[in-house]
């Protein structure tokens, strides 16, 4: 069988609202009695859910079918998901009925033939077609997506009226409209997730959303004669601690060690040739993932690197016109990807679009554009600046520069009008400032403001470095605390917020990394002073990428260093599902250390210690081998290993063990591995569960990134689990 890579989610969209269809499709003509009867519109564009390369054709199976199931019409979508069908040439559908719309894609890369399908509703009124999901905008086609597909799941399991259907999401936002459908709004929102879950875990969501009368539950099931999916790490959150969900080839994933960061390699080195550095500054990335870094000292440039991070070009000089750069500080993107930079030396904002060509600048209270005079005087006027050293830009578009000489921080709007300062005891809006420039340890003041950065909820985090502090302001500058300290943090640099709102906070000095929970908690550290992967000689800048993984600018070591944020613990309650007397559990894992490397990691542990009645599972990598420990009704632990002596580090293999009637396995890399017979009942899995690590004996953090976990209620079979291995799903 020819190994092919393939998307898990290729009709996915992760929410409901329905998308423009392209600007190049043409509505159908009205005077066209022909084409004015044409069914027509745009399933969800293909995409992955994960970040899996795919080698998938693009085009999908389209399908019209009556109430009893039957083909009335079919077609086929085109490389961006639009399509067209005429069911009239042999069919005359009845005036107001409800039909089915079905969207197919099946991987035929394989001889799998797995399946994957998106559905609406339909209705002829005797003008048009209608769906659930009412019309777009621009050209008035139909559209299939994840929020059609939950109200037609329901429609069918519950058999409620189709007709009443119609109308259940609203044409311009898709959001969900109870009306007189019979769906209670929390189902559609359940059904909606399970949709996505199913696509994310490569399972047909016609085929594997039920609904269970025995508990009035919907679930994501296999086939009867197969049983369910219980467990899945893409949707089950952390019991409690500060981790941070990343962005794997197999979907969401977390990172286990025992500091708060795995080095994953680094971008650049000493030089002033293309791709390295003198001294790299602050970083950002854009929503494509493609990361910017400042040269901070040596020739002012900034770098451009995809994101897999390869060169790409370099853009700016030294000087004192547009496009050129004093004394770098910090830098950030927008929603549009253009880059705004702090032009410290020159005491300015420069914007730049993504190739890096001027745009505009704000400084000296004013605002200018490409061919306009660049002017560079400080001050403490509102729309002026001493030293802009670091910057950030929310989600409303505003820039937030945090002013070194000055001791304050000044917001824009996009277009360049003075926002609101914070600092010197307070905040302000107006012009003249109300206060006096200052510097002062107490709250609310800062003494030499360096790395900011924006949270969730829209709150800043300031990194107030002389005074060895974070502080946290809202939107609107009213103060909401402060953390660290002297002997917690030194000299706080750079600073960034990941997406579970932990801040990860650089230190100039002492090249480490802190971690600060969303309540401004100290939660971990990693690195300290050196030159080996995960130690720093300095830290400037810091950044999350889209993915969820940290870029550091190691500046001592002229590199930006690429890191995991890690947790030491990670723990799941499935609310009980899992106490089996036969399942399968399957994971990838990508390991930091050789298979060779000595020592134990636990991979995956039970909640508690396995008590002498006998339940219990585990995963553990010792010595050379994967051992998987289980505990038989009554008796002591037994073990099956798995040779792993040629696994290299960050190399991702995929791992899963299976246990019932039939005995246990253990397989790596879709291949048995060891087997045992069963000796007797075994009830192996408690309430809950640890990944990475275990909370009833000694530590042992897996030093690995899980890249997806799943849990099933039986065991499966050699082939399933191959496919599993191979990323693809049998229909």
């Amino acid at each position: 069988m020819r190994k092919t890579l393939l998307c898990l989610g290729v009709l996915a969209l992760a929410a409901c609202k329905p998308a423009s269809l392209a600007p190049d499709v043409t509505p159908p003509s009205a005077t066209d009695a022909q084409q004015a009867r044409m069914l027509w519109g745009q399933a969800a564009p293909p995409r992955a859910i994960q970040a899996v390369e795919a080698e998938l054709s693009p085009y999908a199976a389209v399908s019209l079918r009556d109430a009893l199931g039957n083909v009335i019409a079919t077609g086929t979508t085109d490389a961006a998901g639009r399509f067209s069908l005429n069911p009239f040439v042999a069919f005359s559908p009845t005036l107001n009925a409800v039909y089915g719309l079905e969207v197919a894609k099946r991987f035929t890369a394989t001889n799998e033939g797995a399946l994957l399908r998106l559905r609406t509703l339909v209705t002829w009124d005797g003008s048009r077609w209608r769906s659930i999901a009412g019309t777009s905008d621009e050209a008035g086609g139909v559209l299939v997506n994840v929020g059609t597909t939950a109200v037609s799941a329901i429609q069918a399991l519950r058999g409620l009226s189709g007709s009443a259907m119609l109308g259940a999401l609203s044409a311009t936002s898709g959001a969900f409209v109870p009306g007189a459908t019979g769906i209670p709004a929390p189902d559609f929102e359940r059904v909606k997730g399970l949709v996505g879950d199913a696509l994310a875990a490569n399972l047909d969501p016609v085929r594997a959303i039920v609904w269970s009368t025995a508990d009035s539950q919907y679930q994501v099931a296999l086939d009867a004669g197969r049983g369910k999916l219980l467990f899945d790490l893409k949707t089950a959150a952390p019991l409690s601690g500060n981790h941070s969900p990343l962005r794997t080839p197999f979907g969401t994933g977390f990172a286990v060690a025992a500091s708060s960061s795995l080095p994953l390699g680094q971008i650049g080195g000493y030089g002033s040739s293309q791709g390295n550095f003198e001294v790299p500054g602050t970083i950002t990335t854009d929503r494509w993932g493609n990361a910017y870094v400042c040269n901070f000292i040596g020739t002012p440039r900034i770098l451009k690197f995809d994101a897999k991070d390869r060169y790409l070009f370099t853009f700016g000089a030294s000087g004192t016109l547009n496009g050129q750069f004093g004394l770098f500080g910090g830098l950030d993107s927008d929603a549009l990807g253009n880059i705004w930079v702090a032009d410290g030396g020159n005491n300015r904002l420069q914007k730049f679009d993504p190739n890096g060509r001027f745009l505009m600048a704000i400084g000296q209270g004013r605002v200018w554009y490409e061919g306009d005079a660049p002017t560079t005087g400080a001050s403490t006027a509102n729309g002026w600046f001493d030293y802009a050293h670091f910057l950030r830009v929310d989600r409303k578009g505003r820039i937030w520069v945090t002013e070194w000489q000055n001791h304050r921080v000044s917001a824009f709007w996009s277009n360049g009008t003075f926002a609101r300062g914070i600092g010197w005891g307070g905040t302000w809006t107006g012009n003249p400032a109300p206060l006096t420039k200052q510097a002062s340890n107490q709250p609310g003041f800062f003494s030499g403001p360096s790395g900011i950065a924006i949270d969730q909820d829209g709150n800043v985090w300031v990194a107030d470095r002389n005074n060895n502090r974070l502080q946290k302001f809202d939107e609107n500058g009213n103060l909401l605390g402060i953390y660290g300290g002297t002997g917690v943090i030194d000299q706080p640099q750079g600073l960034a917020i990941d997406q579970a709102g932990n801040a990860w906070v650089g230190e100039l000095a002492n090249g480490r990394l802190v971690k600060f929970a969303p309540n401004g908690t100290k939660v971990g550290e990693a690195g300290g002073p050196g030159s080996l992967p995960g130690q720093f000689l300095g830290i400037q800048g810091v950044e999350v990428d889209p993915a969820g993984y940290l870029l550091v600018a190691d500046n001592g070591n002229s590199r930006v260093q690429r890191l995991a944020p890690a947790s030491t613990t990670l723990k799941f309650d499935p609310n009980g599902r899992l106490d089996l007397a036969k399942g399968t559990v399957s994971m990838w894992i990508r390991p930091s250390w050789a298979g060779t490397t000595t020592g134990r990691f636990n991979l995956f542990e039970p909640w508690t210690k396995p008590s002498t009645i006998g339940d219990g599972i585990a995963l553990f990598k010792n010595g050379g081998n994967i051992e998987v420990n289980y505990w038989p009704h009554a008796t002591s632990a037994q073990v099956l290993r798995g040779d792993i002596s040629r696994w290299e580090p960050w190399q991702d293999h995929h791992v899963a063990f299976t246990w019932g009637a039939g005995g246990l396995a253990l397989y790596l890399d879709g291949r048995l591995a060891a087997s045992a017979a069963s000796p007797g009942p075994i009830q192996v899995m408690p309430p809950a569960l640890c990944v990475g690590t275990t909370n009833y004996s000694t530590l042992y953090p897996a030093e690995a990134i899980f890249g997806s976990l799943k849990v099933y209620d039986y065991a499966k079979t050699s082939a399933e689990i191959l496919r599993d291995a191979q990323r693809i799903e049998q229909d």
